[in-house]
């Protein structure tokens, strides 16, 4: 009996700083509701007005009225589609070499792979731009697409290798003696049987290619190219003035195509990461 109190008490413990920290996590989120649906005059009053104000929807209005929040909608969209597509795609051929092919300094190359991972990314950043700038890619989609492969690729590639690694070769042998080609292996029995891990891998790629600010910031500087995390900065934040309001409107709507897309796929992204993670 004493056994059972005990874990009651314990377990009624972990649920209230659970329900804390989820409180604690909102506040912003909540912050960021407010203040979209509040004046400009109503925003910098003191004490704030957190439950108990008067709601307008101007600054939501005047979002869907301008054209360059459109642009950096469409870009931030194409970019991250991009940017999925490819991680996965060359992930899913580098995971396939890595776990079932022997060849020479293997696991070498595949360490160096994963030291990559290791450096801040923005110290690629400076060759990344020289680089872009003398090939004429720098204020394109396609550079954008190709600089966070820098990012995404040795993550693509680790995370569906370790869900690779789980599928014993005997089935994929046994495939082989039935006369099923490499290529085939690969589309008929790996990637059918590593679905979590694909789409929890595709999950970060798109987060990364949507949310990414410093690469999005340096590498473009036109309407037509740049992305929504520099461009709202650029667009609401100026040497006159921040229009808090809109500028939280428009990051609450930037907000909606991962929350749908995590909450689509949460059950393969919690399912490919744990599998990874514990079989790999």
């Amino acid at each position: 009996m004493k056994e059972k109190k005990k874990d009651k008490i314990l377990n009624n413990l972990a649920n209230l700083i659970l329900f804390l920290t989820v409180i604690i996590m909102m506040i912003p989120i909540y912050w960021m509701i407010v203040t979209s649906l509040k004046s400009p005059d109503q925003i910098f009053t003191y004490p704030p007005k957190l439950f108990i104000f008067k709601v307008t929807l101007s600054s939501f209005k005047e979002i869907f009225e301008t054209q360059k929040f459109l642009y950096f909608f469409r870009n931030s969209l194409i970019v991250a589609l991009l940017t999925t597509a490819v991680g996965v795609g060359f992930g899913i051929f580098g995971a396939y070499g890595f776990s079932k092919f022997n060849f020479k300094s293997k696991k070498t190359i595949f360490i160096l792979l994963l030291t990559s991972l290791m450096f801040p990314w923005a110290l690629n950043l400076l060759t990344i731009y020289i680089f872009f700038v003398r090939v004429g890619i720098i204020n394109t989609h396609f550079g954008l697409v190709f600089a966070y492969q820098c990012i995404v690729l040795p993550v693509s590639i680790w995370l569906i290798k370790n869900y690779f690694d789980t599928i014993h070769t005997d089935i994929t042998d046994s495939a082989l003696l039935d006369g099923c080609s490499r290529i085939g292996v690969l589309f008929r029995i790996l990637i059918p049987l590593s679905l979590p891990g694909i789409f929890s891998t595709a999950i970060f790629s798109f987060i990364t290619g949507w949310n990414e600010y410093l690469f999005a910031l340096t590498l473009t500087n036109t309407k037509f190219a740049r992305t929504l995390p520099p461009g709202l900065h650029t667009h609401y934040m100026t040497f006159v003035r921040i229009g808090w309001n809109g500028l939280m409107a428009a990051s609450l709507i930037a907000t909606i195509p991962t929350l749908l897309l995590f909450l689509l796929f949460q059950k393969y992204f919690i399912k490919g990461l744990s599998a990874g993670a514990i079989k790999g």
